[in-house]
């Protein structure tokens, strides 16, 4: 059967902001990046802990998604949308150097 647990509260580490969890991306380590809409921030998270390792911020409002990419997949491309009549640079691509983290290769298919 199914077992859902809880494995990182965005409230429990923002509970002033209106911070919605967007889309998600692991590395090599297990740890998951989860964008945050409404919170300029990527935070990396330990999922065995919940404890957040890294607050990756950006001069963006809302970070919908992230997912790792460059040859060495230690690139963290960062996506944003151009929306609610947001200045520039909203509507961007970010790309994170740096991070000491890789991420695991996509799943090719075949439709």
């Amino acid at each position: 059967g199914t077992n859902p647990k809880v494995v990182f509260n965005l409230r429990k580490n923002s509970p002033k902001d209106h911070l919605l969890p967007d889309g998600m991306t692991i590395d090599t380590d297990g740890n998951i990046y989860v964008a945050t809409f409404n919170g300029h921030t990527i935070f990396k998270v330990d999922p065995k802990t919940g404890n957040v390792l890294l607050e990756i911020k950006f001069p963006c409002k809302q970070i919908t998604s992230a997912a790792f990419g460059g040859p060495n997949l230690d690139i963290l491309y960062v996506t944003t949308p151009s929306r609610f009549g947001e200045p520039d640079p909203a509507g961007t691509t970010y790309k994170v150097t740096g991070l000491g983290a890789k991420g695991l290769p996509m799943t090719k298919m075949q439709v």
